[in-house]
C-alpha cells in the first residue's frame, strides 16, 4: 500500500522527521545520549494509520569505545585464566568455532601468548560494526592488526574477527 510516514523522537507531540513515501527510510540524530522512546506513524493513502513504539537507546563514543574495550580485555581475562569456554562468550557465534580449536591448541601455553597478543588503539564505530587496531611488538617491531566487533544477532557487541 502507498502512504506516508513520520516519526516523533522523544515522543514529546513534536514530528521530529518525516518521509514521503514508504520506501524511503527515516534518519534522525539524537543530540544526546540517552534512553529514548520513539513513536512511528505509518498514515496510508486510505486514511488509515498505523502507530508504534520503540525504545532507542543512544550512547557516546567514549561508551561504546569504553563496552568495545572492556570486551577485548574481558577476552584476555579469561584467557589468562585458562578459562576457553569463558574466553569465547566475547566471539559472536558464527566465529567461535573456529576460535576455540585456535585456543585449544594454544591452551598450555596460553598465559603468556595473551601477555603477547597486543592493545587496543584508535577505533572507528558504526551502527553495527567496529574496526580497531591491534598494535603488538612482533620480532622487534611494533606491527598492527585489525580487530572487529559486530552487534551480534541478539544485540550484544562481540568480538567477530582478529
Amino acid at each position: 500500500r502507498n502512504g506516508f510516514w513520520y516519526v516523533d523522537n522523544n515522543r514529546d507531540g513534536v514530528v521530529d522527521a518525516t518521509a514521503p513515501d514508504l520506501g524511503t527510510p527515516l534518519m534522525y540524530t539524537y543530540s544526546a545520549p540517552g534512553v529514548y522512546t520513539a513513536r512511528v506513524t505509518v498514515s496510508l493513502n486510505d486514511g488509515s494509520a498505523l502507530t508504534a513504539t520503540c525504545t532507542v537507546v543512544v550512547q557516546s563514543f567514549a561508551e561504546r569505545d569504553t563496552l568495545l574495550r572492556g570486551i577485548y580485555t574481558g577476552m584476555l581475562d579469561q584467557l589468562k585464566a585458562a578459562n576457553i569456554d569463558g574466553a569465547l562468550t566475547a566471539i559472536t557465534g558464527g566465529m567461535r568455532a573456529r576460535y576455540q580449536v585456535v585456543f585449544n591448541v594454544l591452551q598450555p601455553s596460553l598465559p603468556t601468548v595473551v601477555d603477547r597478543l597486543g592493545t587496543l588503539q584508535s577505533g572507528v564505530l558504526g551502527y553495527e560494526l567496529a574496526e580497531y587496531v591491534i598494535v603488538r611488538n612482533q620480532d622487534g617491531d611494533s606491527r598492527a592488526f585489525l580487530i572487529y566487533f559486530l552487534r551480534s544477532e541478539d544485540g550484544v557487541w562481540r568480538i567477530d574477527g582478529m
